[in-house]
């Protein structure tokens, strides 16, 4: 094993902090793009008139529902973190041969994990709106 290679290995908490901005932006463009079909999947099932079963009010975004859901969107990033650095932590704790292959997939699982999370709740929103229907 040559001296770059083990210095590449040792340093797991190098690479893991160096894909942090990557994971990071990933996270904000998933949050924005979540809202975005959250306030799609709202309009589509909002109701006004005579016809409708429900309030209108169950449906709407106001200043108050974006700024509440930012702050929940922060504080769910910041756990996201905590738990970006169980990545390094992994490679400590199993001490893999094939730890360049480990880094990627774990990598790779954790952004899509994460990213698909927030999806959740639009996809949540839909189902309870559409069973009114």
């Amino acid at each position: 094993m040559n001296a770059l290679h083990r210095m590449e290995k040792s340093d797991a908490s190098g690479w893991w902090e160096k894909r942090r901005k990557l994971y990071n932006v990933a996270l904000v463009f998933a949050g924005l793009g979540a809202f975005a079909c959250y306030a799609a999947v709202l309009d589509h099932f909002s109701c006004s008139g005579p016809q409708c079963r429900w309030s209108p009010e169950d449906t709407e975004i106001t200043l108050f529902t974006i700024v509440v859901q930012g702050f929940g969107f922060l504080f769910f990033m910041g756990i996201a973190n905590l738990l970006f650095r169980l990545g390094a932590l992994s490679e400590e704790l199993f001490r893999r041969k094939n730890w360049r292959t480990w880094r990627r997939t774990w990598f790779a699982l954790g952004l899509f994990l994460s990213v698909a999370l927030p999806f959740l709740v639009p996809s949540l929103a839909a189902l309870r709106l559409g069973n009114r229907h």
